[in-house]
């Protein structure tokens, strides 16, 4: 009878060990959205006037890719800032929302929410309607500013 018994306990705790895990499973964390925000940026060049800045948002979305193996993107907020003389141009960044974290047991990351937001912003500088240097918002607060705060970016010439 003890053998029994002791069998059954161990196959009850099995058993309910298997529902509680079942019942946790991952939660999905959705953070809180990143504020609107605003970054200087000085364009170094001869003739400044002649280009374009143009920043563009890059989201995932789940239509099928044009490309095979990519990444199904569709560009959400657009902004074209003609750069004056002086090279300096304030480009404003809207509000976001960075993608969702997968947590197991709401407590070990798993996945989800891995990639920087702010490698979705593709800022460009453009003169005559060609695209001479393409770079992320990330890359470009990495960049060296000037006593002023204005991110210096450097085009070729």
């Amino acid at each position: 009878m003890n053998v029994a018994a002791g069998t059954f306990k161990i196959v009850y705790l099995m058993a309910a060990a298997a529902v509680v895990l079942s019942c946790s499973g991952c939660a999905y964390r959705l953070y809180a959205p990143i504020p609107s925000s605003q970054e200087r940026v000085r364009i170094v060049t001869k003739t400044p006037d002649l280009y374009v800045l143009h920043i563009a948002e890059r989201v995932t979305t789940l239509r099928k890719p044009a490309v095979r193996n990519a990444l199904p993107t569709d560009v959400a907020h657009v902004a074209n800032y003609q750069v004056p003389s002086d090279g300096r141009v304030t480009v404003r960044i809207p509000s976001f929302r960075p993608n969702c974290g997968v947590y197991l047991f709401n407590r070990i990351k798993v996945g989800g929410g891995g990639h920087d937001a702010l490698k979705t912003w593709d800022i460009s500088i453009a003169y005559g309607g060609r695209t001479l240097r393409r770079l992320s918002l990330k890359q470009l607060r990495d960049l060296p500013a000037d006593s002023n705060g204005y991110r210096l970016l450097k085009t070729p010439d």
